[in-house]
């Protein structure tokens, strides 16, 4: 089960950096990251080479931290 874990400051992800809004984690080492792009929150999860893709789900624990969250500008 993911929790909320506070913001990470910097993660990788498309080439770049980016740096989240949400951070959660669970108690097997998964972390997901929410960041902002083009004004819209995108889910990421990260993988194996700790790098991070976006997710075509959302997860009911990023759906509460989603809906704690403002409107992205």
């Amino acid at each position: 089960m993911y929790k909320v874990i506070g913001p990470d400051t910097e993660i990788y992800w498309n080439e770049e950096y980016a740096h989240p809004v949400v951070t959660l984690a669970d108690e097997h080492s998964g972390r997901a990251q929410i960041v902002i792009d083009d004004h819209c929150y995108v889910l990421l999860l990260q993988q194996p080479d700790g790098r991070y893709k976006q997710s075509p789900w959302i997860f009911r624990e990023a759906f509460q931290a989603l809906k704690n969250l403002p409107d992205p500008e």
